[in-house]
């Protein structure tokens, strides 16, 4: 009877060994990765940013006809933009009339239809600028020719996008001076009930073009300034003006300016205070450093009160000598001086970049936006880049915003919807190619990477455990759950060995129980951390095992076999199998 009882308890214990063993060996099995993502090893840029799609771009325009083109885009809140752009052939005089429409920045779903703003459609109304008011009104610049009664002149109106109505009957003529042509229009809006429009104008500074503005009442359409000369050097011309507001009563305005910086086309600047009618400089600031060749089309906007940026074109400057390249400079609105050097902002340098439009996301970071030759492999493309204000860095990679490559994408308009996203218009196609161009815009999100901090057991550690426990803590500015890929990386080659996450952006601490290490033995290993739309590889971290016990029996207890299979487990098979044997034998066990 003993001799049953005690088989029995052999065969237990040899199958509960068994047992642990085959659990421990799972538990211990080297995974390979399943799944692809896991093994997408993204490194850490210099910035943590990246840049992800919200929404696919989208066609704005419904009429297609003939051509849509020269679009303008602003925000009118988190959620909300609006589009301006001209359509050929759309209005009752079949020439060229403005037109707009809002859409919802998260779906990419039009809020309105398609808006007609100019009420005169003799002739040609064309090259839209517009501004947002407040989250559902919209102020609309352009030029139009003939109705001022002397080639073009400068009009503007605004729509409440709710209602769908103007403030005033009819298009409000922003210049006062009529004599030949007065164009290319920007606006901006200085309050919810204020916006100023600039414009270059022929010979009313008696010298070729000079930049004038003047300020209105979004209400009722009326003036509430004179028209004001901007450019204080008039020698030659001053063309394609834009301009951004810096509060309520200060306005800046940039421009280019012909043979004043010396070489060809330079870019210049000034900043006027409405109230007390005075400039905060007493002659233009030139914005380019560079001045070889030309320096042309520049766009600004303002970062604080205190504060803005410009960007423009430059032609074989810095390190882009293939023609054009886009270029920005951030400056003090007080006294006139740069608070950064000349930014090259494209990173593609072969071919020409050109016309760029800027945006603030917040007081420190600006976009950029610009068509680029053949970088997208079929003619013009549209590329972007995000900058830091304060160093002049860049704080993401270029990347493309046109998902359409076919014929050409060109003249893109970019306006920042918050700190982390921002909107994109642009035209496509070619001229005299049905159906001709039309209008698409997307929404593009800045997405910080997950931040991977304080790995345990710390880097170089020694005398570590032979079961250690593997945890980093991660964090995510965005909010987002992260996913924590943790490898094995001793060989040089990473082999994953399992997850763990961290919810709501954390911080937390993520870990993975690494059992059964060998004694005396250098491990490495690393961690991919995602949030599920960019992933943050960690440095890879060493440590090394305590040195085995000197006690053979301990060493025997302790220490895993090759197949990972723990010394304990081992030790309990052998030793219930020797008792056994003994007993069955039929020899006596002594005991004492």
């Amino acid at each position: 009877m003993k001799k049953k009882i005690l088989l029995g308890f052999i065969l237990f214990s040899t199958l509960f060994g068994l047992i642990l063993t085959t659990m421990n060996s799972e538990e211990n099995k080297i995974l390979a990765p399943f799944n692809p993502n896991r093994n997408l090893f993204i490194e850490s840029a210099a910035t943590s940013l990246t840049v992800s799609v919200q929404v696919d771009e989208f066609q704005v325009n419904v009429y297609n006809s003939s051509d849509q083109t020269m679009p303008s885009i602003c925000a009118l809140s988190e959620n909300t933009f609006a589009v301006v752009w001209e359509s050929s052939g759309q209005d009752s005089d079949d020439t060229k009339g403005i037109y707009a429409r809002v859409f919802n920045a998260t779906t990419g779903i039009n809020t309105t239809a398609e808006i007609q703003i100019n009420y005169e459609e003799n002739d040609i109304q064309k090259i839209p600028s517009i501004c947002a008011l407040s989250e559902d009104r919209v102020a609309i610049a352009w030029e139009s020719n003939t109705q001022d009664g002397n080639f073009y002149g400068v009009f503007a109106r605004v729509l409440n996008t709710t209602s769908g109505e103007f403030s005033t009957a009819s298009d409000i003529q922003v210049n006062n001076y009529t004599t030949y042509n007065q164009w290319e229009a920007s606006i901006c809006a200085l309050s919810e009930d204020t916006f100023a429009v600039a414009w270059m104008s022929q010979n009313q500074d008696e010298e070729g073009y000079g930049i004038y503005s003047r300020v209105f009442n979004a209400t009722t359409g009326v003036n509430t300034t004179a028209e004001f000369q901007i450019n204080f050097n008039e020698t030659n011309n001053q063309w394609h003006p834009s301009i951004c507001a810096l509060s309520e009563d200060i306005l800046a305005v940039a421009w280019e300016s012909e043979e004043q910086d010396g070489n060809g086309w330079g870019v210049f600047a000034r900043v006027f205070n409405i109230t007390s009618g005075e400039f905060s400089t007493a002659s233009d600031i030139q914005v380019n450093y560079n001045t070889t060749n030309d320096q042309r089309y520049p766009s600004i906007c303002a970062l604080s009160e205190d504060r803005f940026a410009v960007v423009w074109q430059s032609n074989e400057t810095d390190g882009d000598i293939d023609g054009y390249g886009i270029h920005a400079r951030v400056f003090d609105a007080t006294t006139g001086s740069n608070t950064t050097a000349e930014i090259q902002v494209n990173y593609n340098t072969t071919n020409d970049q050109d016309t760029p439009s800027i945006c603030a996301l917040s007081e420190d970071t600006f976009g950029v936006a610009w068509e680029s030759d053949e970088q997208d492999g079929e003619y013009y493309g549209i590329f972007a880049r995000i900058f830091n204000a304060t160093t002049g860095e860049n704080i993401t990679a270029e990347f493309q915003v046109n998902k359409q490559t076919n014929q050409a994408q060109t003249c893109p308009a970019i306006c920042g919807l918050s700190e982390n996203s921002f909107a994109v218009a642009w035209q496509d196609g070619w001229e005299d190619v049905v159906p001709g161009k039309d209008i698409f815009a997307g929404v593009f999100m800045i997405n910080e990477a997950p931040l991977v901090n304080i790995p345990s057991p710390s880097d170089d550690a020694t005398a570590t455990t032979i079961n250690p426990t593997l945890q980093v803590e991660v964090s995510d500015a965005d909010g987002h759950d992260i996913t924590v890929y943790f490898y094995d990386n001793s060989t040089g080659t990473p082999i994953y060995l399992g997850m763990d996450t961290v919810s709501s952006g954390g911080p937390g601490n993520a870990s993975f129980q690494w059992n059964g290490r060998a004694y005396g033995t250098e491990y490495r290993w690393f961690v991919n951390a995602s949030d599920g739309i960019v992933n943050t590889t960690s440095s890879i971290w060493s440590f090394t095992t305590k040195a085995a016990p000197e006690n053979p029996l301990l060493l025997l207890l302790l220490t895993p076999s090759e197949q990972q299979i723990p010394g304990y487990h081992l030790f309990l098979i052998l030793m219930s199998i020797g008792a056994g044997a003994l007993i069955l034998s039929g020899k006596k066990i002594r005991t004492y």
